[in-house]
């Protein structure tokens, strides 16, 4: 076995990849990573892309109108929550447009029910990560800080 002794490894250009403080906290500060909230209560027609997600933080991965592109090939941790009234719809996990998996589903008959769904996926630089309805659905959003509606990515290695 091998043991590193160092506090700070970065490339040549001298940018922090990687630091460890004297209690053993790892700190990666270049890490992509995205958090995004579902911001205005929408509609949204059978296929339709789920739009309306405000950045709250990122770095190196990018939204527009829906869509996720991530910059760095690698495994992603990806998580959405979601809360809507509608009964019987599913939402669609689509890498690069082309549908994975029904990724969420809600059953709430009327009542607002909320559904979270996690999964892991390997992604090259420039995939694209969105996320379809199934069929007509209403998901809440606000833009305060009492929307319950997430979107969560980040690069595990």
């Amino acid at each position: 076995m091998s043991t590193l002794f160092v506090d700070n490894i970065s490339n040549l250009a001298g940018t922090s990849a990687m630091t460890i403080d004297s209690n053993g906290k790892v700190s990666m500060p270049q890490r992509p990573f995205m958090l995004a909230t579902h911001d205005v209560a929408t509609t949204y027609s059978s296929s339709d892309v789920i739009t309306n997600f405000a950045v709250e933080d990122n770095n190196e991965i990018t939204e527009s109108n829906g869509v996720f592109t991530v910059s760095t090939a690698g495994l992603y941790y990806i998580n959405l929550n979601l809360l809507s009234t509608v009964l019987g719809s599913g939402i669609y996990l689509q890498k690069n447009s082309t549908t994975q998996w029904r990724f969420l589903y809600f059953d709430g008959g009327g009542n607002y029910e909320h559904a979270s769904a996690t999964a892991v996926l390997n992604l090259n630089a420039s995939d694209t990560i969105r996320f379809t309805v199934q069929s007509s659905t209403y998901i809440y959003g606000a833009t305060t800080t009492g929307t319950v509606g997430s979107f969560t990515m980040f690069f595990l290695g």
